[in-house]
């Protein structure tokens, strides 16, 4: 109705630039906000268009909550005419809208002060002394820190501000009193906010999380995204399309120079997924996406032929594949390795442009998360360690869990740590418990009596005092690593990582009661309470555990094949192999291809593809595609949503070729169904068979 309005002229919406749309009105959820010009004429049509859509659609405007905002330059009698027509409230100055302010031109200090009391006043309510700091982790990743989140998604924050809200959630964590100004932090904040895959506990620090949000608006904007705001914004800023050079006048937009200010770093995470390959230029698009930069480099360092040379002629017909002897000729021998490791369509791809895909997210997909985390690899030297993936995925209470990532960074209070910031009297450095050495984690964890005794009576006896001069962190390891280190077998090593962290875990409790004059607890209650804990700890992750094996079945119908596919990954290759046999289990084909990529997904669904490609040739008409990686069999089911976007050009392959069976399905499977495929593909990627392989 308003469009139909606006294309007649009775009303005319605003306009952000001279060459830019039109708009007259925003629509979100319920809310509906109208732009126009103020005058009597246009106030009419804007309440005659609201009367008609609520009479046809039963619904009512709320006019307590609805409001009028005018530009400076409007008349009094203008505003009163328009107030009358519609009768809305004059709205204030610092109307806002999503918790962010409407009027460009409001205070964002002042803004930005309400988000902190607002914060402030949430984190009080909470109690932090009540919380375990489990629960107050939880509160802060899924509650306070998304306080700000409409405003940090369209606005980058000062500096001075990001701190503020990053000292309340600090505060909070930490449990600092109200009035409280000094506290034993032992770990710095910015540590804490790293993602959990670099040793952090995966709440967000502030000023990268807001990059991270308002960098989804500049990927909308250099994507092939189409929305009207980005052509409203590209038609003020953006005279060509240029985004490497692109810079921010001293009049512009403060919202725009944020933009500006995150292009650089959001440009170099973007790499090109290569469909026809035809718009892609060679030497300047970020299109290897193994290479640091993603650009190729020539055989001859600064020789660069045929400067404005396209993907699409790197490649040969019938099959596409890459040309060898072009390549040869151009790139560095590092550089045909990776231009290799890209899979080329075979089918359909004429028609199909490159895309832009966001390279720290399988999906190409940008995600606040996957940005979040670049931003702090950019920023950081840590890399990720396979220690914290291991923690994380350890099968315990989070609170247990947390409790060994202090103990692994060594931030529990020992009285040997607190002595290095308090004063504390040499002789209360002692440990608590045994009164032998001072007490550091190494001495309560791996040497005290009260450890001692308890893993000569452990389920799995040991003398822990072995591992004291390792130290604590290698001990952990061990822990989540008990079959490599202790030759626990695999059905029990749940059961030990249970046990050993429930002993350090009540020993550090039993520990606190003593140095608090709570209560002084003997060897023997120690023990007993670790033993009934480990027990009930046991029994409820037993009940948890209901994973059952399954034995591979052929097809019930006798015209039906099935073909199982897997992929064996090992030294800078891999192998992709497909098995099909008939319903009686008789081997039909077995077929295996050498990659030059690694990439488990990709690799995965190359195998389903070469099965499908052989049951084509071999005029097979009904197939049941059988893999363990669900990610492949979604995106055979579906190749627009493949979880993977490098997978995304082989899923549209096989289901092109999968369109002319009579029958076919993709269903996921167990890995225990899959071990024909898993043993043939390794033994076909260690002995080099690759091809159709005889069968014996």
């Amino acid at each position: 109705m308003l469009l139909r309005q606006e294309q007649t002229k009775s009303i005319k919406g605003i306009s952000i630039s001279r060459n830019g749309p039109s708009l007259s009105h925003l629509l979100f959820t319920d809310d509906l906000i109208l732009f126009g010009s103020a005058n009597s004429n246009t106030a009419s049509v804007f309440e005659r268009t609201l009367t008609t859509y609520c009479q046809w659609s039963g619904q009512k405007i709320n006019n307590s909550k609805s409001s009028i905002q005018f530009s400076n330059n409007s008349r009094q009698a203008t505003k009163s005419a328009i107030r009358h027509i519609l009768q809305f409230k004059t709205s204030s100055s610092k109307i806002k809208y999503l918790g962010v302010p409407l009027n460009s031109g409001s205070p964002m200090k002042s803004h930005l002060n309400d988000i902190l009391v607002k914060i402030q006043d949430k984190l009080a309510g909470w109690k932090s002394k009540l919380l375990s700091q489990a629960g107050r982790t939880t509160l802060i990743r899924t509650v306070a820190s998304t306080i700000p989140s409409y405003t940090m998604a369209t606005t980058l924050l000062p500096v001075n501000m990001a701190k503020k809200f990053d000292r309340s959630l600090m505060r909070f964590w930490w449990g600092f009193d109200i009035h409280q100004q000094h506290k034993y932090t032992p770990k710095a904040w910015s540590s804490i906010c790293k993602p959990k895959s670099l040793g952090g506990l995966g709440i967000r620090l502030t000023s990268q999380f807001n990059k991270a949000l308002m960098g989804k608006l500049v990927w909308h904007l250099i994507s092939n995204d189409s929305s009207i705001w980005k052509t409203a914004i590209l038609n003020k800023y953006m005279s060509t399309s240029d985004w490497v050079n692109v810079k921010a006048k001293y009049s512009d937009s403060r919202f725009w120079k944020c933009i500006v200010k995150l292009n650089d770093f959001i440009l170099s995470s973007v790499s090109i997924q290569i469909n026809n390959g035809t718009a892609t230029r060679v030497w300047s698009d970020p299109w290897l996406p193994s290479l640091h930069p993603p650009i190729p480099s020539p055989q001859i360092p600064g020789t660069y032929h045929y400067p404005d040379l396209r993907v699409a002629e790197l490649t040969l017909e019938n099959p596409r594949r890459w040309n060898m002897l072009l390549l040869n000729t151009l790139f560095s021998s590092k550089t045909i390795a990776a231009i290799q490791r890209i899979r080329l369509s075979q089918y359909q791809f004429h028609n199909i442009h490159d895309q832009p895909k966001w390279k720290h997210h399988s999906s190409g997909k940008y995600s606040v998360k996957s940005a979040y985390a670049a931003f702090i690899l950019h920023t950081n030297t840590t890399e990720p360690d396979i220690i914290w993936k291991k923690l994380w995925a350890v099968k315990l209470q989070d609170r247990l869990k947390l409790f060994l990532w202090k103990v692994y960074n060594d931030i529990l209070p020992t009285q040997l740590s607190l002595s290095h910031c308090l004063p504390i009297a040499d002789n209360q450095i002692y440990c608590s418990l045994c009164h032998m050495e001072n007490e550091s984690l190494d001495h309560l964890f791996l040497n005290c009596i009260y450890s001692r005794v308890l893993w000569r009576n452990a389920p799995w006896p040991l003398d822990i005092t072995c591992f004291a001069q390792a130290g604590i962190r290698n001990w952990i390891n061990i822990i989540l690593n008990p079959s490599d280190k202790l030759q626990i077998s695999v059905s029990e090593v749940h059961n030990f990582q249970l046990f050993s962290t429930l002993a350090m875990d009540t020993l550090w409790f039993i520990r606190n009661q003593t140095i608090h004059n709570v209560a002084n607890h003997t060897i023997h209650y120690f023990i007993t309470k670790t033993m009934e804990l480990y027990k009930e700890h046991a029994k409820a992750w037993e009940m948890k555990s209901t994973e059952t094996h399954h034995n591979w079945r052929p097809p019930e119908s006798e015209d039906t094949f099935s073909i199982t596919f897997d992929v064996a990954v090992r030294n800078n290759s891999s192998t992709s192999l497909a098995v099909c046999r008939n319903h009686q289990g008789i081997f039909q084909f077995i077929v295996a291809q050498n990659n030059r990529y690694v990439d488990p997904n990709l690799g995965e669904a190359t195998a389903a593809f070469i099965g499908v490609q052989e049951a084509y040739t071999r005029q097979i008409a009904k197939i049941v595609l059988q893999g363990d990686s669900l990610n492949t069999i979604r995106s055979i089911n579906n190749p627009h949503q493949a979880i993977n976007w490098e997978t995304e050009g082989v899923a549209r392959d096989t289901r092109f070729l999968l369109q002319d069976f009579q029958e076919w399905k993709a269903v996921k499977i167990h890995r225990s169904q899959n071990r024909c495929a898993h043993s043939i593909a390794q033994w076909a990627h260690s002995n080099l068979e690759f091809g159709n392989i005889p069968l014996i």
